[in-house]
């Protein structure tokens, strides 16, 4: 969290240390955004260790996302070959928990944070003026404390859905030459 108080962009925020989380790391890593993860579990990959035992449909050239797979290349981390099969366990073992452990990775990603809520500051659902300008406000339980987060213009996204969303806005941004700048950033224990 350090990065993020020298770093004048503000973090995107992603949801889950799944296959797509992770994934979002990787591209955001690999373009120099700073990112913040918040996982519910204790692990990555927490959702599918509890399917381990089953073997996907398929191979794992479809189940490696390109930018992580050269991220673990680069790393020197063995891949799978291509055309295996692999169970939830070898999905965490030989991809997921690898991915995590590369430095600009590693730092940014908080286990055992359940995210509770996410919403402008200062608004409710009645309330719509200026939205688009006001800080989210994400709060996230963390082995029994709170973590606030108020952060001003923040890419948001719950990545439990298509990366594509989230890379198509960033490859935007860095088309449109935009600046985002921080007001404030803060992350609170309670």
């Amino acid at each position: 969290m350090n990065t993020l108080k020298k770093n004048n962009i503000l973090p995107v925020a992603i949801i889950g240390a799944g296959p797509v989380g992770l994934a979002a790391a990787a591209h955001l890593l690999d373009r120099d955004i700073p990112f913040i993860l918040f996982e519910m579990g204790n692990e990555v990959g927490f959702n599918i260790s509890t399917w381990s035992h089953v073997s996907v449909f398929s191979q794992w050239k479809y189940n490696i996302d390109k930018v992580a797979k050269k991220l673990l290349i680069k790393n020197h981390i063995e891949l799978p070959e291509d055309e295996a099969i692999a169970t939830g366990e070898d999905i965490i073992q030989q991809y997921l928990k690898p991915l995590s452990m590369i430095k600009g990775i590693q730092e940014n990603i908080n286990l055992n944070a359940k995210v509770l809520s996410i919403g402008r500051k200062g608004l409710d659902k009645m309330k719509t003026g200026k939205r688009d300008i006001l800080p989210f406000s994400i709060r996230v339980e963390q082995k029994k404390k709170l973590i606030s987060m108020k952060l001003e213009q923040l890419l948001m996204h719950q990545v439990h859905g298509i990366i594509q969303t989230l890379l198509a806005q960033v490859e935007f941004l860095l088309q449109e030459k935009k600046s985002i700048t921080k007001k404030y950033t803060t992350v609170c224990l309670i």
